[in-house]
């Protein structure tokens, strides 16, 4: 009798010591996530263009295109802290205008330590003008022509795309990369067409899924195919492009194939600059 005793008692206060221990633990867990901000993406409003500016806790920053003109420098304006005048890291997606032609005004207003593109498919005057301004600017540069991943203040950067320097399409030269702050995470296509989308499908299956996905190309038809949302399974999708736009951007078959996905659209036409920012598990949108 006397053994059962113990037995229980020492039963009992292994059941009680694991549920203070699991309680302890889920108290801080739940503090820690609560309270953690991390890395905020902002998708500026440039008009029919994209630009989009990402800043980690630690103040990291990184412009991602700049649209068509002087816009980019307005929206940076209202978003970077006064008196700044460097940018750590500016990426161009692609070599179209509407998102390297405001990057020759970053480079004459603000100072780049480094710049990552990709090959251009064709060397325009604008492109060939920019590359002037990054030499003058001594800024370290990386081209994509493998995956890449970058670490940054705890960030990770993953270049997925374009794996050649043999493509003789600007849109399909786009850049794609994936921004992970923990869990939460965020894919940014620039003009990657559908052939590109089903190609990145195939090559990385689930490892694309993400949070928050830029609709390829401002929301035209073609990008942002049914195959690439159903795998990247996005909770909110965000469409760059100008109020009116004479392309009819977002496109209606977009839209349909956003909405047959449950996913949230926003636009910086509607809503002007798109703002999020992380918990560590998810991107929560901030107005």
């Amino acid at each position: 009798m006397r053994n059962n005793l113990i037995y229980f008692y020492i039963i009992f206060f292994l059941h009680v010591s694991i549920l203070f221990v699991g309680y302890q633990w889920y108290h801080i867990y739940h503090e820690y996530t609560r309270t953690y901000q991390g890395i905020q993406v902002s998708f500026l409003d440039v008009g029919q263009g994209d630009a989009i500016f990402i800043e980690t806790p630690r103040g990291y920053q990184i412009l991602v295109d700049g649209g068509r003109g002087v816009s980019v420098l307005r929206a940076l304006r209202s978003i970077m802290p006064k008196g700044d005048v460097t940018i750590d890291m500016v990426v161009a997606t692609h070599a179209d205008a509407d998102h390297i032609g405001g990057l020759l005004g970053v480079f004459d207003t603000y100072e780049v330590a480094h710049m990552v593109s990709a090959s251009p498919a064709g060397d325009t005057r604008l492109y060939k003008d920019l590359q002037e301004k990054i030499k003058k600017e001594k800024s370290i540069t990386t081209d994509i022509v493998n995956p890449l991943h970058l670490k940054v203040d705890g960030t990770d950067i993953f270049f997925l795309w374009p794996l050649s320097t043999h493509i003789n399409e600007t849109n399909a030269s786009s850049i794609v990369m994936k921004i992970v702050d923990r869990k939460a995470t965020a894919l940014i296509t620039g003009d990657a067409p559908l052939e590109v989308e089903n190609y990145l499908v195939a090559l990385y299956k689930k490892a694309l899924t993400s949070d928050i996905l830029k609709a390829g190309h401002h929301g035209s038809k073609t990008s942002t195919g049914e195959l690439f949302l159903k795998t990247v399974s996005p909770k909110e999708v965000v469409v760059s492009a100008g109020k009116n736009n004479t392309y009819g951007h977002p496109h209606k078959e977009v839209l349909d194939r956003i909405s047959a996905q449950e996913s949230i659209v926003r636009t910086t036409a509607e809503h002007g600059t798109v703002r999020y920012v992380s918990n560590g598990k998810s991107f929560v949108f901030s107005k």
